[in-house]
């Protein structure tokens, strides 16, 4: 993301052995080209730096100015020499677990065409289609959701990063929207509020592609009283390719929830790939198939969407018959176990505007805090992006730690922006299960708001 800074261009450039960098002069106020220059003593691999804008610096390649002469007949040649493979590799999405450090996930052409079928089948697309992109191009969101369509089928991209929720309608109205996507928190609060709805003719507005989180019954049927389908999305950097929508799943309760299980006898889907996709659910516990409804499993998956491996082949995802482990867990919801309805992710992302962060990296980086003797990071509930960053901290003897004291803290370590701590509680301990792991469900459970006045 743009948002990101040195700390994480260092890990992320050094972990890819990235050897040219493309970039602006100018991001958010930062001279970002100069930035990365700098970084160059840190990167010894990085040899070239490029920039669009004004005022490249000197030591810089200026991306405005085309190439010209002897240049240009080099670079007509180079691409002549190039061939291209299916299973060739052409981006890195990189996405944090529990774990530190990020995973670089690998996606080939073959990966993202077949991706496509489904983000350009479901939503029918056509050249005609306006699509408005809420996601950075970073992510499965952005690439695949929208960029890749926008390429595909020849239709119009509008962009719009950061979110802003008045300038998101405005964007539908003004532009002739047909096609867009937003998590399901914008949604529902838009249909609180009728009156802001009012104010914009979003007539265009045929399709809504939502996701990231649980989707209520309530937010599907407000708006397809409107007149606009909700397409819920349940997807992955790897390549997770569930997708519910009205041709499947008719009943807005179960499409809230509940997923196709693509592959399965009795499950009929008009996305190409569909017929090449299997799943299973298995037994955390045992390890053995789960063959019968409402028994929780972790979801995975065979099929052309789903990516080969990470970078650096660690750790390894697939298991010993060549399914993709998800690590998110989920049941199926009827008899014929031809619906899969999610449970929870298995592990503690949160989930910012559709972007990952990962509660053990900002726990390490604190960790050293002077005023910190314990920490832990969580996400709260927010009605516009999903997620907060909400710390607890166990003060060190005698120390009073402040949420300004945390983020200056990390601000000097260089961390991006969107990953800066929101919120902060000061407990005496945190609470753990008898083997010492700590019991981040109920720190989630403080960050609900109380009911009052019963």
């Amino acid at each position: 993301p743009i948002q990101y800074r040195e700390h994480e261009l260092v890990e992320l450039c050094s972990r890819s052995e990235a050897v040219a960098f493309v970039t602006a002069t100018t991001i958010l106020g930062r001279s970002n080209a100069q930035a990365v220059l700098d970084l160059q003593s840190e990167l010894p691999q990085l040899a070239r730096v490029l920039a669009f804008g004004n005022d490249v610096p000197p030591a810089a390649t200026e991306l405005d100015r085309p190439p010209s002469g002897e240049a240009t007949s080099a670079l007509v040649s180079h691409m002549a020499s190039i061939t291209v493979e299916p299973n060739d590799a052409i981006t890195i999405c990189w996405t944090s677990g529990t774990e530190s450090a990020p995973k670089g996930v690998l996606r080939a052409h073959g990966d993202w065409s077949s991706v496509l079928c489904t983000v350009i089948d479901v939503p029918q697309l056509t050249a005609d289609d306006i699509l408005l992109c809420t996601f950075p191009m970073v992510n499965a969101g952005g690439l695949g959701g929208m960029f890749g369509p926008w390429f595909s089928v020849g239709c119009t991209l509008v962009l719009h990063q950061p979110f802003d929720l008045d300038l998101f309608l405005h964007q539908i109205e003004d532009e002739g929207v047909t096609y867009t996507v937003s998590p399901p928190a914008v949604l529902t609060r838009l249909l609180l509020e009728p009156e802001r709805l009012a104010d914009h003719d979003l007539s265009s507005l045929r399709a809504v592609g939502s996701g990231s989180a649980p989707l209520s019954p309530f937010l599907i049927e407000g708006w397809e009283d409107r007149g606009v389908e909700v397409i819920n999305f349940f997807g992955s950097n790897e390549g997770t390719p569930l997708v519910s929508y009205r041709a499947t799943t008719p009943d807005p309760a179960e499409r809230a929830v509940c997923f196709p299980n693509l592959g399965a006898d009795g499950v009929d889907s008009d996305i190409r790939t569909a017929d090449q996709t299997t799943m299973r659910l298995i037994d955390i516990a045992s390890g053995r198939e789960i063959l019968e409804p409402e028994h929780p499993g972790e979801l995975r998956i065979k099929g052309p969407t789903i990516f080969g491996g990470y970078l650096g082949g660690s750790p390894d995802p697939f298991d010993d018959e060549g399914f993709f482990c998800t690590g998110d867990v989920f049941q199926y919801a009827n008899e014929q176990c031809t619906l899969l309805e999610y449970v929870d992710r298995a592990k503690d992302l949160i989930i910012r505007g559709g972007i990952n962060i990962s509660p053990a990296e900002i726990e390490g980086l604190l960790q050293s805090h002077p005023d910190v003797a314990e920490i832990a990071a969580v996400g709260a509930p927010d009605d516009i992006l999903g997620e907060r960053v909400t710390v607890f901290v166990v003060p060190r003897a005698g120390r009073s730690p402040t949420l300004e004291s945390l983020i200056d803290y990390l601000v000097d370590q260089r961390v991006a922006k969107f990953k800066l701590p929101e919120a902060m509680e000061v407990i005496a301990e945190l609470p753990r299960n008898p083997v010492g792991k700590v019991l981040k469900r109920e720190l989630r459970a403080r960050c609900l708001p109380t009911e009052t006045g019963r």
